[in-house]
């Protein structure tokens, strides 16, 4: 497995919630549509299923926790050390000026209208 790949499963383990996988029904009662799940291929963050006597399910999930702190040490959120942040004003200024330099150096053709 590529480490892209356990990334993304350990972030699917800290982000997963059941609750989109459930109906609850007139009484109160749920149920989960393990179909969905599989098919979804997120078999993985389910730990532990068990189909009880009466028919009900009880069902485990990976914990969270632990898949955030590896979360929180790969992005070295424990450490002090602040992660670079990119907003979208910042996008927008590096934008505007790369748009204004091809106009002047003409690379960008005739513009359609002006920026607002």
């Amino acid at each position: 497995m590529a480490s892209n790949e356990v990334l993304a499963r350990v972030a699917e383990v800290a982000s997963f919630d059941l609750l989109d996988f459930m109906r609850v029904d007139q009484d109160g009662g749920c149920k989960v549509n393990l179909k969905l799940v599989k098919r979804l291929g997120l078999g993985h963050l389910i730990k532990r299923l068990r189909i009880n006597k009466d028919g009900t399910q009880d069902i485990e999930l990976e914990p969270k926790a632990p898949a955030l702190v590896k979360l929180g040490e790969h992005y070295n959120l424990w450490k002090g050390e602040k992660q670079p942040q990119v907003t979208l004003v910042d996008v927008a200024k590096h934008l505007r000026a790369r748009y204004e330099e091809l106009r002047r150096t003409g690379e960008c053709g005739e513009p359609l209208e002006d920026l607002p």
